[in-house]
């Protein structure tokens, strides 16, 4: 079941790909993160309270779509906007945000000394966070 819920995500993070690659311009970008942190935000709360693995794969749609657009777009702005020469530390420091804040969210997941917690409380604590 974890391969079926990781693909949906994954299929919702190629289709947001795809939806970037076909736009023409950056126009728009910037309204379009805080649209796409809602939709993850909101996938990962909807996911923690689905029940049903054909719905909770629906929501791991959207979620990936979020999740891609919203990572796709910050960075595609921030070098967009940058001035050439101070475009790698910028990326640098941007890119050391990111990967900081990914690894935080992984003291949610259930470990062993954690029995019980299944998929509710992480995805939910998240998706409040986010």
């Amino acid at each position: 079941m974890f391969g079926f819920l990781m693909g949906a995500a994954g299929g919702g993070a190629l289709g947001g790909a795809i939806f970037l690659a076909l736009r023409k311009t950056v126009v728009g970008l910037v309204r379009m993160v805080p649209l796409m942190t809602g939709l993850f935000s909101f996938g990962l709360i909807s996911f923690a309270l689905s029940c049903y693995q054909g719905l909770s794969m629906f929501i791991l749609l959207f979620a990936g779509f979020g999740m891609m657009v919203q990572t796709a777009a910050s960075n595609t702005i921030l070098q967009t906007i940058v001035v050439d020469d101070k475009r790698g530390r910028v990326m640098s420091f941007y890119v050391m945000c990111l990967m900081g804040t990914t690894h935080r969210s992984g003291v949610c997941w259930p470990e062993p000394w954690r029995p019980g917690w299944g998929h509710r409380k992480p995805s939910l604590s998240e998706g409040l966070a986010a």
